[in-house]
């Protein structure tokens, strides 16, 4: 039994039920009358649904009268094997059709069903809607603002490619974040892609946003330059060769929006990651922009997680030169970035400091005696005394020079 058959069956028996109720029968006599459950308002085929249809009919019927001109238009004469052409074999959207057709959608849909075509359901539509990719992609080499996009892809942004789905996105809790790399993307590849808030799935979580670029070709552009997917990425060698300082510092920018974490009640600026490639490259990019930094591994408890890798900024000349080449599009960042750059300049700790704190700890003193004895701030001195072998040899690689913040 097709759909039209069955329409036309509740058609009858909405009639019979109309005739019976007004001839004043009871729901429960009709029912025993039709052999038809009483039900729900919205239970299919029930007594109390007929009654909803007809309820809804003698409505329409009011509508008709009163506004005859709205519902008097004729029946539009299109090309239906045409709209089935277009919808089935070119895998055309409804809306564009109806374009086409010079018509509503809705009209188009419903011709569709009239055929007995299946419509496609949202997932289906989406995946033929994000493989046409967009027509047209500006070519425009590795630009400033694209070494901003494949420095969020090293970090909190992603890139699907495969199985019909070719997406460039980013997601995270800033919106500004969000918006800065939507900018980028329309620079690049001129199209504004929406922002989009998500609500987050445990209770204590912030509100994210959303923003991505649905193109088949945008991601074999962006993919040309390397790899970007998970803990592999690697910063593209165009960008590891480049002498542009302005390349360097948006690529560094997009990473350390992603990655970066700035802290000016503790004097940190740093930024952590578990790929050790791509870590290394990063160093070898501050080191073009003469930013001074250190190294740590970052264990945690979890065994489930990879040892993280840290890179710390120091001194408040390194500061003021990633302020000046790299900086950060996150508002709350800069803010703190900018109270960090405003520090005095740091003091410098000699051998003579380090070989003073040691001799003090032989001694029975404990870090904050030893901290005020000899003028160096307590948290230095714990490290110092943690790892004695690695800050001796550090301090005996040059005697002449000093360490600055060990």
């Amino acid at each position: 039994m097709n759909n039209q058959e069955v329409k036309n069956r509740h058609i009858k028996t909405r009639d019979k039920v109309e005739s019976l109720l007004n001839k004043n029968y009871s729901v429960e006599e009709i029912s025993k009358r039709l052999e038809i459950k009483t039900g729900h308002a919205l239970d299919k085929g029930s007594i109390n649904w007929y009654k909803k249809c007809i309820v809804s009919k003698l409505s329409m019927q009011k509508r008709h009268k009163e506004h005859p001109e709205i519902f008097t238009r004729k029946r539009l004469n299109l090309n239906e094997e045409k709209i089935k052409e277009m919808y089935l074999s070119k895998e055309m959207p409804p809306h564009k059709i109806a374009k086409i057709m010079k018509c509503d959608t809705m009209t188009i849909f419903n011709r569709l069903r009239e055929m007995d075509i299946k419509i496609r359901g949202y997932s289906e539509s989406h995946k033929l809607k994000t493989y046409a990719g967009l027509k047209k992609v500006k070519n425009c080499g590795l630009t400033p603002e694209k070494a901003y996009i494949l420095g969020v892809l090293c970090g909190d942004g992603w890139i699907s490619y495969g199985n019909r789905m070719y997406t460039i996105g980013l997601r995270c809790i800033d919106k500004d974040f969000v918006e800065e790399f939507r900018r980028n993307i329309k620079i690049v590849y001129g199209v504004n892609c929406k922002i989009r808030s998500v609500q987050p799935r445990k209770k204590n979580w912030s509100n994210q946003y959303v923003s991505c670029l649905f193109s088949k070709l945008a991601c074999e552009d962006i993919l040309s330059y390397g790899c970007f997917k998970g803990h592999n990425w690697r910063v593209p060698t165009e960008i590891l060769n480049s002498k542009n300082i302005g390349l360097i510092g948006n690529f560094l920018r997009g990473f350390y929006d992603s990655e970066g974490h700035v802290n000016s009640r503790w004097y940190t600026l740093k930024a952590t990651t578990s790929n050790k490639e791509g870590f290394l490259e990063i160093l070898g990019l501050l080191k073009k922009l003469k930013i001074h930094y250190i190294t740590k591994l970052k264990k945690h408890r979890n065994k489930k997680y990879k040892i993280g890798l840290e890179v710390l900024i120091t001194g408040s000349d390194s500061y003021k030169k990633f302020k000046e080449y790299v900086g950060f599009s996150i508002k709350r960042k800069q803010d703190n970035l900018l109270k960090l750059q405003n520090i005095r300049p740091q003091k410098r700790y000699t051998k003579e400091d380090f070989e003073k704190a040691l001799k003090l700890k032989k001694e029975g003193l404990r870090v904050l005696a030893i901290s005020r004895k000899i003028g160096v701030i307590h948290s230095t001195v714990s490290k110092w005394l943690r790892d004695e072998e690695h800050y001796s040899k550090l301090f005996n690689q040059d005697d002449s020079n000093s360490i600055n913040r060990l």
